[in-house]
């Protein structure tokens, strides 16, 4: 799974940025599981080709449309404290960097591009995970949605991340696991690279030239 044409640009000074959730680390398979604790402790489905229409999105705007769509009574605050005390529990079990990242982060730094976060999460959790997993020291500059005032499909985060590190977006490279992300490098000018979470349809990436089926086949297409 992966697309040959167009190329990704290759400046002497490259920027790479990375989404977080689910393309860094298994974010989603965690915030699933809480879900699925939530939701099923009160009688209601929760599929997962459901949850996945909601990658991308910044939490609050999630939890509103679980609750509008599955027909919870639970307010949005009582939701947002549930899946916050059982993420507590899961991301201290469960949350793990994804396979073939740190190879990937390591290639790329040793090639001197410059790296990058651009990312709906808020600024504590993306702080405590980065920290957690020895992550921090890669990275030029971290963009979140505290920094912006709206999150993906809009390019706000990714022209942020372009203003910080002083980068064109012709010499800019956005890796996404959500056709949202994928929609708002697109919005912005900068070429895509989609590593799709399981289970949503690749016709969802239509507007990323390049498809990749893990970080391993990234690293194969961005060092060789």
């Amino acid at each position: 799974m992966s697309s040959s044409s167009p190329s990704p640009p290759r400046p002497a000074r490259r920027l790479v940025i990375f989404d977080h959730d689910g393309l860094m680390v298994n974010t989603e398979d965690v915030v699933y599981s809480a879900y699925l604790r939530i939701f099923g402790s009160r009688n209601i489905a929760f599929p997962w080709d459901y949850y996945v229409t909601s990658l991308g999105m910044p939490v609050a705007d999630s939890l509103a449309m679980y609750l509008r769509d599955l027909g919870d009574p639970m307010t949005l605050d009582e939701l947002a404290q549930a899946r916050a005390e059982q993420m507590r529990t899961l991301t201290e079990t469960d949350l793990r960097p994804m396979p073939g990242l740190i190879p990937l982060l390591d290639a790329l730094q040793a090639r001197g591009d410059l790296l990058a976060v651009a990312t709906s999460g808020t600024r504590s959790h993306i702080d405590r995970s980065l920290a957690r997993f020895s992550l921090t020291d890669y990275f030029d500059a971290v963009v979140c949605i505290d920094d912006v005032a709206r999150g993906k499909p809009h390019p706000d985060l990714i022209l942020e991340v372009l203003r910080r590190t002083n980068a064109a977006p012709s010499d800019a490279i956005m890796l996404e696991d959500a056709p949202l992300g994928v929609e708002a490098a697109h919005r912005a000018g900068v070429f895509c690279i989609a590593v799709p979470t399981h289970g949503v349809p690749l016709e969802a990436f239509a507007l990323a030239p390049a498809i990749c089926r893990d970080l391993s086949a990234v690293q194969r297409l961005l060092v060789g």
